[in-house]
């Protein structure tokens, strides 16, 4: 089996447990939740993106809504949506990909700009790390981490990510200072 094939068995099987293995669930509607688990979320953003919406832009509150509430600046709702997106079979979903909050948030152009900014920024990261300076790794890390988790939301939404994200880059900046080998000099981490 192939690593995609290999997932989806697992959580079936992870449904299957969760759900009590003595209860004897039909396997197609296992197979159903899991469908609507792995692509649930294209549906319930489509949905959310056709229907009219003129809501006010939150300016980051949904995109950054870890520092938002832990600064005060805006209160980080529990689930981060509350709309749930009904599907044809039954199940509902209320993940609408990193995407929603973008535009939410920034506005349809805003979150343009903000996916173009973020891959410049990456292929910098990228030339850079793979040119030798290895603390470039840690900015083009956060891409690979908002990239893998784009489908289910942003990931500056936990504190605990981001706060993370800053002791690595401390930690792979500070002991290049330390040795004298400034993160912008020529020479190379071999």
């Amino acid at each position: 089996l192939d690593p995609f094939h290999d997932e989806a068995a697992m959580a079936v099987a992870l449904k299957w447990l969760r759900a009590g293995v003595w209860r004897g669930l039909a396997l197609e509607l296992l197979v159903e939740g899991v469908v609507g688990d792995f692509f649930g979320s294209l549906s319930a953003f489509t949905t959310w993106f056709a229907a009219p919406d003129v809501a006010p832009l939150t300016l980051g509150a949904l995109t950054f809504a870890g520092p938002f509430d832990f600064f005060g600046l805006a209160p980080r709702a529990q689930g981060l949506y509350e709309l749930n997106v009904y599907f044809p079979s039954g199940y509902s979903g209320n993940i609408y990909t990193v995407f929603r909050g973008l535009i939410q948030d920034f506005g349809l152009v805003g979150a343009w700009g903000a996916g173009f900014s973020a891959g410049v920024l990456s292929a910098i990261a990228y030339r850079r790390c793979a040119a030798g300076r290895v603390h470039w790794a840690v900015p083009l890390s956060l891409f690979y981490g908002i990239v893998l988790f784009s489908n289910l939301s942003s990931v500056f939404v936990y504190n605990s990510v981001i706060l993370g994200w800053v002791v690595a880059m401390v930690v792979s900046v500070w002991p290049a200072r330390m040795w004298g080998l400034e993160p912008g000099s020529e020479e190379r981490f071999a």
